[in-house]
């Protein structure tokens, strides 16, 4: 089960199950720093989501690093981040599976597939959705963000946009101290049998209601 396998002191974050079995992974998103991401398909539902796969790495930190961001993601609920689905540990190959909504592009492939910028009205929606989502993790959750940039903010087929990638979020202390920072697993190239900050600023609310 995937459950007992040890990671940090976060076990219980991971979700039973062997991933490979609980997907079918389709194609490839993209590559980053840290992971590759990929449209894939939960087979009992047949519900579309994006994985990405994670190297736990060896030391202590690294896996505390990834509890981190499991919990983060897991604490999430708002319509402006990107909704967790699960996450799963691969026991052979210390490869963590995150499942996530599956979103149909980000701004920057936006930007890029039609070679213009984006339209005044288009980036003022983008705009408004991206701090009403650091808002949400200010105040509700305590965090800051720290890697906002057009590749994390993804457009769903209905014209809305959602926040994504917690892997750098760092978690603000009393009287907004930096109190952890996430992100020191290793990039995993895909090895798989299925498919083998700053400190958060008051000024923000007042930008979210401007922009909106």
């Amino acid at each position: 089960m995937g459950h007992t396998v040890p990671m940090g002191g976060g076990a219980k974050l991971i979700t039973p199950g062997d991933p490979e079995q609980v997907f079918r992974v389709e194609s490839n998103i993209g590559r980053g720093s840290y992971g590759s991401v990929y449209n894939a398909v939960r087979h009992s539902d047949q519900r579309p989501v994006a994985v990405k796969l994670l190297n736990i790495g060896e030391t202590k930190a690294s896996r505390d690093a990834l509890d981190h961001e499991i919990e983060a993601l897991k604490m999430c609920s708002s319509p402006f981040i990107v909704a967790f689905e699960g996450a799963y540990l691969e026991r052979e190959q210390r490869i963590l599976w995150i499942a996530m909504e599956r979103c149909f592009c980000s701004c920057l492939d936006a930007m890029q597939t039609r070679a213009a910028p984006l339209s005044e009205g288009e980036i003022r929606m983008i705009c408004a959705s991206a701090l009403s989502a650091l808002e949400y993790l200010h105040d509700k959750l305590r965090f800051v963000h720290r890697d906002v940039k057009a590749s994390n903010l993804l457009l769903t087929r209905d014209g809305r946009c959602k926040l994504c990638d917690l892997g750098v979020a760092a978690e603000l202390g009393p009287g907004g101290a930096r109190a952890h920072a996430t992100r020191a697993a290793r990039p995993v190239p895909r090895a798989s049998r299925a498919s083998r900050g700053r400190r958060a600023r008051p000024a923000h609310a007042a930008q979210v209601s401007a922009a909106r």
